[in-house]
């Protein structure tokens, strides 16, 4: 679909919110794309009240009602969550 670097940004709807003079291929770069991507997703949160219904509209499925993307994001996240908490644990 056209997305682009770590936060998979699509340039055709977010050009607007790259830096004056920035290259052709600016959302490729990381920290760019990653600084463009948690601004458009804070936006999307608040907009649409929730963080789930935020990463739907980041993903752009507001319309699946399972919510299938915010499901495995977050479920990532308390995977991520609970590896971190056990490497704490083993270092202690």
């Amino acid at each position: 679909m056209g997305a682009q670097g770590l936060m998979q940004v699509m340039p055709r709807y977010h050009q607007d919110k790259l830096p004056e003079g920035a290259a052709e291929l600016a959302f490729f770069d990381p920290v760019l794309n990653v600084r463009i991507g948690t601004r458009i997703l804070r936006d999307a949160i608040r907009r649409n009240g929730s963080l789930e219904a935020g990463l739907q509209q980041f993903a752009g499925a507001l319309d699946d009602t399972e919510q299938r993307y915010a499901s495995k994001v977050l479920a990532e996240k308390a995977r991520l969550e609970a590896a971190a908490q056990r490497s704490r644990m083993r270092e202690a």
